[in-house]
């Protein structure tokens, strides 16, 4: 199993996201966080599981939340450079995932 590295950009994403579930109603963010964890685990036993969505990168839902993790696969590990609500439009999400990658 590879090991997966999370991007302080996606660390920004979750933290904001699970800020939001718990205004909504407290203790909603732990499932949040539950879903989130769920996906990293099955995107590290099988990392080309999802599809590619572009230049690499692919994205898994997160079961009851209107999310995806954004991550591409690296020869040392996984990088998850997103966790990014699934309405966005997609040239947004693409936009902002290219220009992490450029910074990371």
């Amino acid at each position: 199993m590879k090991p997966l590295f999370v991007l302080a950009a996606a660390e920004a994403d979750i933290q904001a996201a699970m800020r939001w579930y718990d205004r909504i109603a407290p203790g909603l963010s732990d499932g949040f966080l539950s879903r989130l964890q769920s996906a990293m685990l099955m995107i590290r036993e099988h990392p080309e599981l999802y599809e590619l969505e572009f230049d690499e990168v692919r994205a898994a839902p997160l079961w009851r939340f209107p999310y995806l993790a954004y991550y591409h696969i690296l020869p040392e590990g996984i990088e998850l450079v997103g966790v990014l609500h699934a309405q966005l439009d997609p040239q947004q999400i693409a936009r902002q995932i290219s220009s992490r990658n450029q910074l990371a």
